[in-house]
């Protein structure tokens, strides 16, 4: 199995656009972090063994190393350093925000991802002052598939979740139809943002069963996106759907899978790249 640098590099500047964008959108509260009481910090992960906070200068320089890292691994400078760098820097501040009472599992497929684009040849396309090679390599698709693996597996742990919580009650009771409507009461009795789609949808009960079925084989069978591209493309669609849905149901939106980055690996994202650049050339009147 071969794939193309290109191939790999597109996904890198997808996963790394968004890491960053992320990043910057949720600033506020990375930053604020520096100044936070450290009655609520609680160290998981790799900082369990993180006795207290860390002093507010160390803080801000890890931020300014994973942004600066960031934007070097983006553009494919310095890929050797900048790279471990982003995907270590990453890691720690995404878990240093996870200490502090609330994990945000969201996270963790991303910084994952990333780490995978650190530790192979992701950079060897679409870099600063690089040249993609023209003949397609092994080394550029088992990181796709790496990366196809960790996202199918994130799915497939959470209808073995279903199943040891709740059994095939899961599909049979009213498991979903309770979570969803409890979710958005809860919501409009706090007067945050509920979906004005759940009080449409929760008249009709007996739709909830073969949603909760549809959603739990999905999940369960996700390994199987595996087994070829075409296989892959159809269950990343049908992952996006399910996300989607959840988003209009119960209006919690997961942005990594949502917006796609989370599938890129099973997509030719070169052709989008090499698409946008065609088209600059284009209107520069530059050769392509």
């Amino acid at each position: 199995m071969t794939a193309p640098a290109t191939r790999l590099a597109a996904v890198r500047i997808a996963v790394v656009l968004f890491a960053l964008i992320s990043l910057v959108a949720e600033g506020g509260t990375y930053l604020g972090l520096g100044t936070r009481a450290a009655a609520t910090f609680e160290p998981v992960g790799v900082l369990r063994g993180l006795g207290q906070p860390l002093p507010a200068g160390a803080w801000y320089a890890l931020l300014t190393l994973l942004s600066g890292s960031g934007l070097l691994f983006l553009v494919g400078r310095w890929a050797r350093v900048s790279g471990p760098l982003f995907a270590l820097s990453l890691l720690v501040a995404t878990t240093y925000r996870s200490s502090w009472s609330m994990l945000f599992h969201s996270e963790n497929l991303v910084v994952m991802h990333v780490g995978v684009l650190a530790l192979s040849r992701s950079c060897d396309a679409y870099s600063w002052g690089g040249r993609a090679p023209r003949r397609d390599s092994a080394a550029y698709a088992w990181p796709l598939l790496l990366l196809g693996a960790i996202t199918t597996a994130t799915y497939f742990v959470a209808a073995v979740a279903k199943l040891r919580i709740g059994g095939l009650a899961w599909v049979t009771g009213d498991v979903l139809l309770h979570q969803v409507g409890w979710d958005n009461l809860r919501k409009a009795e706090l007067g945050v943002g509920f979906s004005p789609f759940a009080s449409t949808l929760l008249r009709w009960p007996q739709l909830f069963p073969p949603l909760a079925a549809g959603a739990l084989l999905l999940e369960l069978f996700a390994p199987l996106a595996l087994l070829g591209p075409r296989i892959g493309r159809v269950w990343a669609a049908c992952a996006w759907c399910l996300h989607l849905g959840i988003a209009a149901v119960m209006w919690i939106t997961f942005a990594y899978p949502l917006v796609g980055v989370a599938y890129a690996s099973f997509f030719p994202c070169e052709r989008v790249v090499e698409g946008a650049r065609a088209r600059w050339a284009a209107r520069r009147g530059l050769p392509e």
